[in-house]
């Protein structure tokens, strides 16, 4: 939510009509944000379980005396992680494929099909306007709403699964177009 709200619109038209300052869909979402060393693209998607290097210790039931650590594993794997990447603005203008893209996984336990991203405007009929829902936003700017939604696979035997949703306001996003 922090990093949307600090989301910049920069025109690519004259420099690279293909490059979008904001780009939506089902289930990614890209934007620029300025930071201290300049602008960077900052994009959210989930990726493969299988694809993605993860670096962590399970820990077991502990033994006495020089018997080690049983490692722990869950029947239950989460299809998928969601992801984090940044990449710097020169690369992005560039299209260098081979540019450094910096990854991180924010969370390992994404129920695939559970994840969805939903953009919000205002349709307005007759005198009144009220909040619409859609799946992909497909202007360059930054929509006024932005729904998160997924399920979260639990970690442990016997936990449920935990069923996220948010809506983040945008205030110097776009509402909608004006009749």
């Amino acid at each position: 939510g922090r990093e949307l709200e600090r989301a910049v619109h920069f025109d690519f038209s004259n420099a690279s009509p293909d490059v979008k300052s904001f780009e939506g869909s089902s289930d990614e979402i890209s934007f620029l944000i300025p930071d201290k060393n300049g602008i960077k693209r900052i994009r959210y998607y989930l990726k493969d379980k299988d694809k993605v290097k993860i670096h962590q210790i399970l820990i077991g039931e502990l033994y006495k005396k020089n018997v080690s650590a049983a490692n722990i594993k869950s029947d239950e794997a989460p299809a998928a992680c969601l992801m984090r990447s940044e990449q710097a603005f020169g690369d992005l203008l560039s299209g260098d494929s081979s540019a450094a893209v910096t990854e991180e996984v924010l969370l390992d336990n994404v129920r695939r099909d559970s994840f969805k991203i939903s953009y919000a405007y205002l349709e307005s009929k007759d005198d009144s306007a009220h909040l619409v829902w859609q799946n992909a936003w497909d202007k360059d700017y930054v929509p006024s709403g932005i729904r998160l939604e997924m399920t979260l696979v639990p970690l442990k035997k016997g936990e449920q699964p935990i069923d996220v949703k948010k809506d983040i306001y945008i205030p110097t996003g776009f509402w909608g177009e004006e009749e």
